[in-house]
């Protein structure tokens, strides 16, 4: 048996990994394996192991993944609800949080921090600019979650 090269062993893998998902039972995909490569039954249950350990990988990286949207909807709700009752500081502290959550603390750090004390005493044109601001962060949050979970 010739020793095969990486790009031969991926493509292996990636067809015992096809096979595996689609339910083939082992016994099948081990004699596919003789058949097809010429490999011995041991070598072909290393690749069956590769196989289960991506399809387990998979599975966990889709389960963070619907976590994560789930989380992104929760400050999302917080953020409209906060801003119906003009909870400026907790709507501020549900974009960070979204923003940490997406890895994007380089923009949370744009974010204003809101004290009180110091909205109430913004002009009409400093409360827009941070407004706008905050309306910039919110469209590079989108985005973010569009690339994240390929949504549009």
């Amino acid at each position: 048996m010739a020793k095969s090269n990486k790009i031969e062993m991926q493509r292996r893998e990636n067809d015992v990994f096809k096979q595996y998902i689609s339910g083939v039972k082992t016994p099948d995909i081990v004699q596919y394996c003789s058949e097809e490569w010429n490999i011995s039954d041991r070598q072909a249950f290393n690749l069956i192991d590769r196989a289960f350990k991506r399809f387990k990988q998979a599975f966990e990286d889709s389960e963070r993944k619907d976590y994560l949207f789930e989380a992104i909807e929760r400050y999302d709700l917080v953020y409209v609800i906060a801003i119906e009752k003009k909870d400026l500081q907790a709507a501020n502290t549900a974009i960070q949080n979204k923003c940490k959550l997406l890895g994007l603390e380089e923009i949370s750090s744009i974010i204003f921090n809101l004290n009180l004390n110091e909205y109430n005493s913004l002009t009409n044109i400093e409360l827009t600019e941070k407004a706008n601001n905050t309306a910039e962060v919110l469209g590079q949050l989108n985005r973010a979650v569009m690339e994240t979970f390929g949504t549009e």
